[in-house]
Order: structure tokens, then C-alpha cells, then sequence
């Protein structure tokens, strides 16, 4: 189903029954947003591939083969980009067709409209609010290892993305990541793809394309600046943001943190 905008997507949304196919952070995120919009009311059940005995949020996960066709439901697919095509795909060969994938509409569900669309930000501003945690540490290594310069850096990355994904969806972002680093040294950098950050430059969309950049020391990235309207901790798991901290309490060894410290401190040179 073809969907424009937020209030096109609102619009739909309150006419229909509406299952929710995922159960994790971007699904719970979505489900949150769906309350703040007033329309949690017309959720009757989340979906998933296999099911579960578990409820969540008081409404029943249910396995996709248990699910039955109806005219006047919407799936809303609350998944990350590396794993939607597959689910998808899924849902078409079951007879599915009424179906939105929500995660381009997410951020203004939950945080409205963007102060400012399609600007250049200089990287170093962004760097500056993230120095703190390891994540663009975590994709410096990946890179490395897509160059040759570690036989690491995959698995670390996907270590440390499966502390908020399953195995399943730290694999396929990874898969994601490779497909981006490739395309960015054939064809350079697609300034029509924007990252998102709030006005005091912290990130929360759009880091790996951020990364990117920063390896090729690039001077800014596109963004869309959105007011701060919630803490980040709303948006992103607390596992996602990989505090030192977050990482001593994963059990993270001391050598890995060494490592994660010292790639810090790289990147860090580059904004000195």
C-alpha cells in the first residue's frame, strides 16, 4: 500500500483494524507512537513469524499462519529495512497485500514534523555528541574489516548490534552495512538520503551512513534536525547507545573495550 506521508499514514490508520508485524524495538516504538496518536484502540494483535505465548503490551503475539485475511486490516510491518523485504515477501505469498512498512514514518510519528529538512551538518558537531559511546567506534571496525585492516570487525559489529537485535537481524544489518560501504566507493556519497539528529546534533537515524562519512572524512552529512521533544532513551533501546557502561555490563572483555577505547581515541584525532 502505497503511503506518502505521516497524515496520509494517520489517515489510513484510523479506518482500519490494524496487526503489527514485529515485536521489537521498532515495533514497540511504533505501538508507543500509536498511543500518542490515539489510535492503540485499533490494535488487536501483534505479529510475528513463529508466534508467542507471551503478550505484549496486554495484546497477543500471534504467528503469521495463524493470522486470517481481512478487508478491513492493515499489517503495519515495524521492522528494520535489512529484514523487511524477506517479511514482505512472506506476507504476498500468503495472500497479504494490504501492508505498510512504517520505519520511514517513525521518527515524525514520534517526534512530529523536522525544525529543518535536507541541511549539511558538519560531522565534527555530531561527533562531539556521540564521543561518549562506542558506536561509530563498532563501525570504524566493521570498515576496517571490509579493507583488510582487521579479521574482527564483523563479528564485533554484530556482537554488539545483538545486544537490542536478534542474531537473525544483526547479520542482515550487516549484510546492509557492507551494501552501503560498496556503493558509497562506486558511486560516493547520495546526499538525497538524509540521517536525522536532534538540534543538538545527537543522532538517532542514520548512524551508519554518518560513519561512512567520517571514514572518508568527509566534512558534513544531509540531515533532518528534529526539536527535542523526547529523550533519547525513548527512541532507542539503551543497549543501542553503547555506553562504556552498556558494554561493561554485556561482559564486553577488557581487550575488546581497549579496543573500542583506542578506536574512539582514532576518530577523535580526526576532529582535533
Amino acid at each position: 500500500m502505497k503511503i506518502d506521508n505521516t497524515a496520509e499514514l494517520i489517515n489510513v490508520l484510523r479506518k482500519c483494524k490494524i496487526a503489527i508485524y514485529g515485536a521489537g524495538y521498532v515495533a514497540t516504538r511504533f505501538y508507543q507512537s500509536l498511543k500518542e496518536h490515539q489510535l492503540d484502540g485499533n490494535v488487536f494483535s501483534f505479529v510475528t513469524t513463529t508466534g508467542s505465548s507471551l503478550d505484549k503490551d496486554g495484546l497477543s503475539v500471534v504467528a503469521i499462519d495463524q493470522l486470517e485475511i481481512d478487508d478491513l486490516m492493515i499489517i503495519c510491518v515495524a521492522v528494520h529495512e535489512s529484514i523487511k523485504d524477506d517479511i514482505i515477501a512472506d506476507l504476498v505469498n500468503k495472500g497479504f497485500n494490504k501492508y505498510i512498512w512504517i520505519y520511514p514514518f517513525l521518527y515524525s510519528l514520534m517526534l512530529g514534523t523536522p525544525t529543518y529538512s535536507n541541511v549539511k551538518v558538519p560531522i565534527s558537531r555530531i561527533w562531539n555528541k556521540v564521543r561518549d559511546d562506542y558506536n561509530m567506534a563498532v563501525r570504524y571496525l566493521a570498515m576496517d574489516n571490509y579493507y583488510g585492516r582487521n579479521s574482527n570487525g564483523y563479528e564485533i559489529y554484530k556482537r554488539c548490534l545483538s545486544l537490542f537485535n536478534n542474531e537473525k537481524t544483526s547479520e542482515e544489518r550487516l549484510k546492509q552495512f557492507i551494501r552501503l560501504i560498496g556503493s558509497w566507493e562506486l558511486n560516493g556519497y547520495d546526499t538525497s538520503k538524509c540521517s536525522s539528529v536532534f538540534e543538538n546534533y545527537r543522532i538517532f537515524d542514520g548512524l551508519h551512513r554518518i560513519a561512512v562519512a567520517s571514514y572518508f572524512n568527509q566534512e558534513f552529512i544531509m540531515c533532518n534536525i528534529y526539536p527535542i521533544t523526547k529523550n533519547i532513551s525513548e527512541i532507542h533501546n539503551q543497549a543501542a547507545i553503547l555506553t562504556k557502561q552498556c558494554a561493561l555490563d554485556a561482559k564486553f572483555e577488557p581487550e575488546l573495550i581497549a579496543l573500542l577505547d583506542v578506536t574512539n581515541q582514532r576518530i577523535e584525532e580526526q576532529y582535533k
